[in-house]
């Protein structure tokens, strides 16, 4: 029964860790988890650690200053790019590809995490499971619920684990992303997105 109650969580968070902040950049991890927008009930858990040394041979960048900025971030985090044991990056993507095929939504900072590992798939000659216009930017709901970086970081909600693990980031991304919701709604604000489901369908 809780397997099932978790499978009723469609909208999915994301949130990657790279080496270069480039569209090529090479993933280094890859966090995501299933939820409800409206209660903030979680569902299936995903991590997973890609070889670098692959992805770079297969045409993944990397740049300095992303280099210099890891070095600088806590033993845990650094820790956490080799555990668990990296995959090779094509095991990696087609496994995270099944996945995220059964979102709704893909919840992550749309312009740097969908479109880094969109591109990365493609550059794998992997087909993504899940259709560009499922993608949703937690920057953009957290703009219109009138929330500060300073609100999202330190008054509305607690951060727990790891920071800048994909897993824990997502899990922190999904308390303030859910707060941020309800705030709308309780403004009168309508989600539209059955509307586009009717219009654009849950196919790719």
């Amino acid at each position: 029964m809780q397997g099932e109650k978790k499978r009723q969580c469609r909208e999915l968070m994301v949130d990657i860790e790279t080496l270069s902040t480039d569209v090529n950049g090479a993933i280094a991890q890859i966090g995501a988890v299933y939820f409800s927008m409206k209660t903030g009930e979680l569902g299936d858990e995903y991590l997973i650690n890609i070889d670098l040394d692959d992805a770079i041979k297969h045409g993944a960048t990397v740049d300095g200053r992303t280099l210099y900025w890891w070095m600088a971030q806590s033993e845990d985090a650094r820790k956490g790019l080799t555990d668990p044991k990296p995959l090779k990056e094509l095991i990696a993507l087609k496994e995270f590809n099944r996945f995220w095929s059964r979102a709704t939504r893909v919840w992550s900072h749309a312009t740097f995490d969908f479109v880094i590992l969109m591109n990365a798939m493609r550059r794998r000659n992997i087909v993504p499971q899940v259709h560009y216009r499922k993608a949703r930017d937690i920057r953009t709901l957290t703009g219109l619920a009138g929330m500060t970086r300073e609100e999202v970081e330190t008054t509305k909600v607690e951060r727990a684990g790891t920071h800048h693990n994909g897993l824990d980031d997502s899990l922190y991304q999904v308390q303030y992303c859910t707060v941020a919701y309800n705030k709308l709604m309780k403004s009168g604000y309508q989600d539209g997105y059955n509307d586009a489901e009717r219009t654009y369908g849950n196919n790719n």
